[in-house]
């Protein structure tokens, strides 16, 4: 299994300041490539137990192969990876703390493959469309970007066909 890289960000204890910290760095960050950490310094420590549940070390236990597991399993596996890390570091508040990381990247996938319709992604995703709006804002997604990356794969794919 090839080891993907990760980055960082730590963030202060009450986590007040994720998204000032995180636009400040926008554009620098590849975020389906972040991850971040809000709590105490010492759970820190346990940092190579972390790395290895985001994938940045090889496991000790053997890596699982994608294609022989269910969506679900493969989920809970990786869940209960990170799940057993925070506990070991003293981990706080994992529900708030997964959401983040998951909750952005499933939002922009569901708009980058609805070509940046808001109406279609909200019925994708199963939300209401003003619940997608508020979390398009309250996580910076740039929905223009996205329609003007999705539209540019377009014409190239027409144009390769022909």
């Amino acid at each position: 299994m090839r080891s993907q890289q990760f980055t960082g960000v730590i963030l202060d204890e009450s986590g007040k300041k994720f998204f000032p910290a995180l636009s400040a760095l926008n554009g620098q960050l590849n975020l389906s490539k972040t991850f971040i950490y809000a709590g105490p310094l010492p759970a820190w420590s346990t940092m190579n137990q972390i790395r290895q549940v985001m994938g940045d070390q090889p496991s000790k236990e053997g890596a699982i192969d994608p294609k022989d597991v269910s969506l679900a399993s493969y989920v809970e596996k990786k869940l209960g990876d990170f799940v057993r890390a925070m506990n070991v570091g003293s981990g706080k508040n994992l529900y708030p703390t997964l959401m983040r990381a998951v909750e952005r990247p499933l939002i922009e996938l569901a708009l980058r493959e609805t070509h940046g319709n808001q109406i279609k992604a909200a019925r994708l995703l199963g939300l209401n469309r003003n619940t997608l709006r508020k979390k398009i804002t309250e996580f910076q997604i740039s929905v223009n970007q996205l329609k003007q990356s999705t539209a540019g794969k377009r014409k190239k794919t027409e144009s390769d066909s022909v």
